[in-house]
């Protein structure tokens, strides 16, 4: 229905679903602002909160690091692949920044290890589903890589060895680990072609 004959997505779909993840979380941050504290709508406000956060930092850098385009021709930008980078990033950055924020939620310390290891795998987890998602969506699945599989997973180990926060979870964890995998595995794919050793 919404899908070409070649089985890709429209970029004006991609971009709604971005918009749609990053917009829908910013209206729920919006009504729940003025809740008071310890209040179901305080809570909602704190994980909505996460979810935007973590969806617009992420797709930002879905976008411009799924943009790039490596060939023989040098680099260049393809906006196809920004727009896949952008909704991509905001689902993966939307559902980490909602679970970092849910813990606190809940009252689980960003220090405790049961955090870590709850962010560490859903983080990994969130990184190699978008490693493989962007490939697939931009028809790239010829060049994934056990490298940068685990190039993709690397980010939730980050989250294991150090306490984390809205922050730096939304902006490293998993889109950047997926993104840098992704931009790997065309590297290697252009040096083959090349027949130069990577």
């Amino acid at each position: 229905m919404f899908i070409d004959e070649n089985g890709h997505m429209p970029k004006w779909l991609k971009l709604a679903i971005g918009i749609g993840v990053i917009g829908g979380s910013l209206i729920v941050t919006l009504a729940t602002g003025g809740a008071a504290a310890g209040t179901l709508l305080a809570s909602i406000h704190s994980v909505s909160s996460g979810v935007l956060l973590g969806s617009s930092i992420s797709a930002v850098i879905g976008m411009t690091a799924g943009g790039l385009k490596l060939d023989e021709n040098g680099i260049g930008w393809n906006l196809d692949n920004a727009v896949t980078g952008f909704m991509i990033g905001s689902i993966t950055g939307a559902i980490s920044g909602g679970v970092n924020a849910t813990l606190g939620v809940v009252g689980l310390s960003n220090e405790s290890y049961l955090a870590r290891g709850i962010m560490a795998g859903t983080d990994s987890l969130l990184g190699l589903g978008g490693y493989f998602a962007q490939n697939g969506i931009n028809g790239t699945m010829e060049n994934i890589t056990v490298l940068g599989a685990f190039i993709s997973i690397t980010g939730g180990l980050f989250n294991f060895s150090m306490p984390i926060n809205k922050f730096f979870d939304a902006f490293w964890i998993s889109t950047m680990a997926y993104e840098i995998a992704w931009v790997y595995d065309n590297l290697r794919s252009l040096f083959k072609k090349k027949e130069v050793d990577f």
